[in-house]
């Protein structure tokens, strides 16, 4: 499966009604899995289990620490790094919060 792919279904079926109109201690974590394959182009990001640069793809977590959940996974190409997701992460919080609709419309 491709980022993209993976990234729109994690959009779609994270569990954001659990933190709708309350204080929230959010964590966003990163991790990176290492691609062996050279059929597709994919940028390179630094791997820390092998102590390299090498082509990777990166995942990066919300994790509600109130309610011990994950509420949502975004992917990324290796290339990417929590200081160029932190951003877009917060933003996707903070608006999750504020939505009123029910929570299989979200």
């Amino acid at each position: 499966m491709s980022w993209q792919a993976v990234d729109a279904f994690c959009r779609r079926t994270s569990p954001w009604h659990l933190i709708r109109k309350e204080v929230a201690l959010v964590s966003y974590d990163e991790h990176t899995i290492p691609r062996w394959t050279h059929k597709f182009d994919i940028p390179k990001g630094y791997v820390t289990t092998h102590n390299k640069s090498m082509h990777c793809e990166k995942l990066f977590y919300t994790y509600d620490l109130t309610s011990q959940r994950y509420l949502a996974v975004r992917a990324t190409p290796g290339d990417y790094g929590l200081i160029d997701m932190s951003v877009p992460l917060v933003r996707q919080t903070l608006f999750s919060r504020r939505q009123r609709c029910p929570r299989w419309t979200c």
